[in-house]
């Protein structure tokens, strides 16, 4: 829970993921405005669909308080994980 106002950093970062698998929001940088006694605040990045195998693909979510004030609670970051859904499954007859 935040005692004041912050705006804390959050990153968005390509594993083996890359823009456009997944909305990028302004480039990796998100800002989120957390009042005294916010606890939590949700947070959606679009993921797109295409026709190309590629097999699993991830992007790493990050935050972090820059005035360090605030009490962030772990986890600080989170993996997001892309199943490709365009193939791979064989059926021989």
């Amino acid at each position: 829970m935040f005692s004041k106002c912050v705006i804390p950093e959050l990153r968005i970062t390509s594993i083996d993921a890359v823009p456009p698998d997944y909305d990028s929001v302004n480039d990796g940088q998100v800002s989120l405005f957390f009042r005294p006694g916010d606890e939590e605040k949700n947070l959606t990045i679009s993921i797109y669909d295409d026709d190309i195998v590629e097999g699993l693909e991830c992007f790493e979510v990050s935050i972090a308080d820059p005035e360090d004030d605030g009490d962030l609670r772990m986890p600080y970051c989170a993996i997001v994980n892309i199943k490709d859904d365009d193939g791979n499954d064989f059926l021989f007859s």
